[in-house]
């Protein structure tokens, strides 16, 4: 366990110093000794994000998901490809809703800008102190501060931060598609 632990905070490291290659090299080998590593997954997950591989990058991100759930927090995660759901011909009632702090809100929040979203009723969750800024920026959506809307009834819930991986984006230019 420690070894692991020394592995992933050692591969951190040599992604910080753009040893890429190295990196992620170590976090296989990692891996390899427990595929069912969420950690080690997760890390594989950014340092693929990191380095433009989207396909690969947010499913492994989605590992964080079963570590979350593991210490008690609620949190939906990935269930399906949301664009495929919108486009069967429904208008889901889709909860976004805060998971982590205050900067991964913040980061995450570009993928609330998907077109998408107008085949759904969209309601997004965000801490009190971001809900003006929320406001401001996204003006057609509902926003919320209350934790409590996470006990109502929604076709999908979802965090902030399993939208890239729920939209299928591949790219950057997945998000703001050109006509």
């Amino acid at each position: 366990m420690l070894f692991r632990s020394f592995s992933i905070n050692r591969a951190n490291v040599l992604v910080d110093l753009k040893r890429f290659d190295e990196a992620e090299r170590l976090i296989a080998s990692v891996i390899a000794l427990n595929p069912k590593n969420e950690h080690a997954r997760f890390n594989q997950g950014l340092l693929r994000l990191r380095l433009g591989q989207w396909s690969s990058g947010w499913p492994l991100q989605e590992a964080r998901v079963k570590k979350i759930k593991d210490k008690g927090w609620r949190i939906g995660g990935l269930q399906e490809n949301l664009t495929e759901r919108f486009h069967r011909g429904s208008r889901p009632k889709v909860l976004v809703y805060s998971e982590q702090g205050l900067g991964d809100v913040i980061q995450y929040s570009r993928f609330l800008s998907s077109p998408c979203w107008t085949l759904s009723e969209l309601i997004v969750q965000v801490p009190k102190v971001l809900s003006e800024i929320s406001v401001q920026n996204f003006p057609n959506l509902k926003i919320t501060t209350d934790p409590g809307v996470l006990d109502q009834d929604f076709d999908i819930k979802i965090s902030l931060l399993s939208l890239p991986a729920a939209l299928g984006l591949q790219s950057e230019q997945d998000l703001y598609p050109q006509p």
